[in-house]
């Protein structure tokens, strides 16, 4: 069978189930039933709360399944900030991007801006991919989460930079601050490919298998959207968005041999409340 990804009976993201069903706290999915359900708005849409996973597979809907069937995924901020991608405009023709690769703070600090301005911003890629999660929690709850000034002195842009080896989460890329400050769970490459992967969740690919020299050949930080599966059920990729705009596929085998992939969930709330 053709396994359901984004486009299902019911929209695959989040918890957040969004529905055409309009009749308040009762979801209905074939022969799955769900009663005192609230209805709550994420990035402009109306969404079912259903507060656990849910699957649809050859037997219909149900409370269990494979991570192929799953229909659901964790959080609102990560819903928060698909959307905010889906919705940015293309860069204008005369627009001008920092370098890729440069250490002025200046610049930096514009990619940071840039980042939530176009979908094609181009820039630093760490800037771009950490200032988007932060307005995402702008969004979704008034106010961010980690300190975006660009110093040395400042731990979560070390670590989103992966200047040096110390801090704590370093090598998680823009993911690791969100992580250090209770707002992210980390993910491994293992857990990767296994499925474990959250829409909206920050990715830092190195371009190395080699734990003990992993940033020697460099990276590229993105935002992962949702996993691309065969036709058995098993992953085969993963679909993921960055500065150069819309989406791309990093097929399994191309990536999980060659490269290291590390994650982090984006959570609504504070695991150290």
């Amino acid at each position: 069978m053709a396994y359901p990804t984004l486009f299902a009976p019911v929209l695959n993201i989040g918890n957040y189930v969004e529905t055409n069903n309009q009749v308040a706290g009762v979801l209905w999915l074939g022969g799955l039933v769900l009663f005192d359900v609230p209805i709550i708005d994420v990035g402009g849409k109306k969404y079912y709360d259903v507060g656990q996973h849910i699957y649809k597979g050859n037997d219909g809907w149900s409370t269990q399944g494979s991570r192929a069937e799953q229909m659901t995924i964790n959080s609102r901020v990560g819903i928060q900030l698909i959307s905010n991608l889906d919705n940015l405009p293309n860069a204008p023709a005369d627009y001008s991007a920092p370098d890729w690769y440069t250490t002025n703070p200046d610049d930096i600090a514009l990619s940071q801006q840039q980042a939530n301005l176009y979908d094609n911003c181009e820039g630093v890629c760490y800037a771009t991919s950490e200032s988007r999660a932060q307005q995402a929690y702008i969004d979704e709850s008034g106010s961010g989460i980690v300190d975006l000034t660009v110093s040395g002195g400042n731990i979560d842009h070390r670590i989103a930079a992966t200047v040096g080896t110390n801090d704590p989460f370093i090598g998680y890329g823009a993911g690791g601050p969100f992580s250090r400050r209770g707002y992210g769970e980390t993910v491994n490459n293992t857990g990767v490919w296994n499925g474990n992967l959250q829409q909206g969740a920050l990715l830092q690919k190195w371009n190395t298998t080699d734990q003990d020299n992993l940033y020697a050949r460099g990276g590229h930080y993105v935002i992962f959207r949702r996993y691309s599966f065969d036709n058995d059920g098993n992953i085969n990729g993963i679909y993921i968005s960055d500065y150069h705009g819309s989406e791309s596929l990093w097929e399994r085998a191309a990536y999980e041999n060659r490269t290291t992939i590390l994650g982090v969930n984006l959570m609504d709330t504070n695991e150290n409340d």
